[in-house]
């Protein structure tokens, strides 16, 4: 089942065309292929991606997940547990690495944990704190620092340009923040 989902998520990640940046590393132009049931066009798997891997993932105590939130893939596989909201790290062969973050209220942990992004630029890992903070860590999992989120706008999702930029979407607009 688990091995379903991983390829659910990439299916998923998959189904939109390539994005150009411009010169200031923001959006230039983004592609999207809109499905809809009732359609008789057809749509072939080789229409949208080139090639696809498969990765099974270790399975250990310390590693079991319940379910997978969000997948990113920077060489490595990021995957936000659905269970414990936290960021467990795959290498490109399905091994575990390292857990990113903890629960608590210390220095990288997370009362309520939601959401996380890469920074690919800068080799860190996001998390949002009850949409209050950002929580970085290094792609090792070590904590670099927390930042308060000024945004003050709900966000369902968020991702991390080249330039720094942040990306929010919610379920009704799209907003960026510097």
């Amino acid at each position: 089942m688990k091995y379903l989902l991983i390829i659910l998520g990439i299916l998923a990640i998959s189904c939109s065309t390539k994005t150009a940046k411009d010169n200031a590393g923001g959006l230039k132009e983004t592609g999207v292929i809109y499905l809809h049931p009732s359609s008789e066009n057809t749509l072939l798997l080789s229409d949208i991606i080139q090639s696809m891997d498969l990765a099974f993932l270790e399975t250990t105590e310390s590693c079991l997940l319940a379910g997978i939130k969000k997948l990113c893939i920077d060489g490595d596989y990021f995957i936000q547990n659905e269970k414990d909201e936290l960021v467990y790290v795959f290498d490109g062969n399905g091994r575990f690495k390292v857990k990113i973050g903890s629960r608590g209220g210390g220095p990288g942990e997370f009362s309520y944990p939601h959401n996380s992004a890469l920074d690919k630029k800068r080799k860190e890992v996001w998390m949002v704190d009850n949409y209050h903070s950002f929580v970085k860590f290094s792609y090792d999992g070590a904590f670099i620092e927390r930042l308060k989120n000024d945004t003050e706008r709900p966000f369902a999702d968020f991702i991390i340009l080249d330039n720094g930029y942040r990306l929010y979407h919610t379920s009704k607009f799209h907003y960026d923040d510097e």
